[in-house]
């Protein structure tokens, strides 16, 4: 659930566009988020179901997105109360400036919900099926096409605070040199090394909403659950696609 600005048709012409406006917050306002006890994995969770949906389902996602475009905004009168605990129930995100956006059509979509379904459940054979459909290649696709999935695998993790991100990007790092050292060892290494062939345009916007997510939580010192939220819009997505 979010709230958006809409046009106020009556007062819209060719030269002006006039929309409502929104009341909330930034969602990096660690002053106000602890004034009205939000809870901000919560929070966070709510915009990252918001993001998933439109990709997954709607097939139209932002794609300037940063949290200058994000507010939190009080959907419902405050209980007096407001020392008295979590009140996010009356608190949804609002999403602002939908200017620049990035439409995929249904094929794409479909092969979008298929290699996240497959990532979340171990199934590499098909993710990788699923990323020749999205024209993603590089020049180990053919030969360690498994790579392909553990990569974007690794970028649909949850999102965790800043610790915990950069024990995991070590980790990773340190497999991605281990497999150089052995393709080295058995004299497959590319003497280029590993680089793209094919990237389509959409796969940047995609990263670019992955990090919105994880600059907040490091920033608000929370958890997401990207790849979860990820799989369950993808099966609603399917399901409308079916």
């Amino acid at each position: 659930e979010a709230v958006l600005p809409v046009a106020v048709t009556t007062l819209v012409s060719q030269k002006v566009l006039v929309m409502t406006r929104l009341y909330g917050f930034k969602v990096k306002d660690l002053l106000a988020l602890r004034l009205y006890g939000v809870d901000k994995a919560a929070l966070v969770t709510r915009i990252a179901h918001c993001c998933a949906h439109q990709l997954l389902v709607k097939g139209v996602f932002n794609a300037d997105p940063h949290p200058g475009n994000i507010l939190f905004c009080l959907k419902k009168p405050l209980s007096s109360n407001i020392s008295g605990g979590d009140l996010l129930g009356t608190i949804v995100p609002g999403l602002l400036d939908f200017g620049m956006t990035v439409r995929i059509n249904e094929t794409k979509r479909r092969a979008y919900c298929v290699l996240i379904i497959a990532l979340f459940e171990g199934d590499f054979v098909t993710a990788g099926n699923a990323l020749q459909v999205l024209g993603y290649k590089n020049n180990q696709s053919e030969r360690a096409p498994e790579r392909d999935a553990e990569f974007f695998e690794y970028l649909f993790r949850d999102a965790n605070p800043r610790g915990v991100s950069q024990k995991e990007a070590k980790e990773f790092t340190e497999k991605r040199e281990q497999q150089k050292k052995e393709d080295i060892a058995n004299n497959v290494r590319e003497k280029e090394g590993r680089s793209m062939k094919e990237l389509p345009e959409d796969f940047i916007f995609l990263s670019r909403v992955v990090g919105l997510l994880r600059g907040l939580t490091a920033e608000l010192d929370c958890s997401c659950p990207i790849m979860y939220i990820l799989a369950l819009q993808a099966r609603v997505g399917l399901a409308e696609l079916a």
